[in-house]
């Protein structure tokens, strides 16, 4: 299952757009997609290693957020 993230797009201001709960079913889900959890992928993201796609952009401004 591909994590979606609906209109209006991810903002810095998540409220009013999604429930902390939609949020970490969509991070759970982009860990299952990646077989990684979120603190592997922060770890490669920040060495430059994660892969560069809107998914994972999307997971790390979710992260951010959290």
């Amino acid at each position: 299952m591909k994590p979606k993230i609906t209109d209006p797009e991810v903002t810095d201001d998540m409220e009013g757009i999604m429930t902390r709960e939609e949020v970490m079913e969509i991070i759970a889900a982009y860990e299952a997609m990646y077989g990684m959890s979120s603190e592997e992928f922060l770890r490669q993201w920040k060495a430059g290693t994660a892969p560069d796609t809107r998914e994972t952009n999307d997971w790390s401004m979710l992260l951010d957020w959290i």
